[in-house]
């Protein structure tokens, strides 16, 4: 699969070295990866979380960061990478915040 939006990743675990590695595992296992539905992301990533749509959202390491990813077909993009305490300031725990974040960026959710 493709990865976009690496870009969030590499901001995110800047001067993150242990963090920077876990990032990276979890994108490798990802283009390694041929999801064709839920049940697929579950299957690859168990304790993933579906939000809304087709956006999933992966805790990646024991610091409690996480990544919120969009899927489309054969290609995922990374929309948004931040530690839980991030995630519930920004995001509240709430869909309807997380569709509008998602609708300003461009995604169809």
């Amino acid at each position: 699969m493709d990865v976009l939006g690496r870009n969030k990743i590499t901001k995110y675990v800047k001067n993150k070295h242990e963090l920077a590695r876990e990032f990276n595992a979890f994108v490798s296992k990802i283009k390694s990866s041929e999801w064709k539905s839920a049940s697929d992301v579950k299957e690859t990533f168990p304790d993933s979380d579906h939000i809304v749509g087709d956006v999933y959202i992966f805790n990646i390491s024991s610091s409690r960061s996480m990544a919120m990813v969009y899927f489309k077909e054969q290609e995922v993009e990374i929309v948004w990478a931040g530690n839980h305490d991030d995630y519930e300031t920004t995001f509240r725990n709430n869909t309807s915040t997380i569709k509008k974040f998602l609708k300003k960026k461009g995604f169809s959710v």
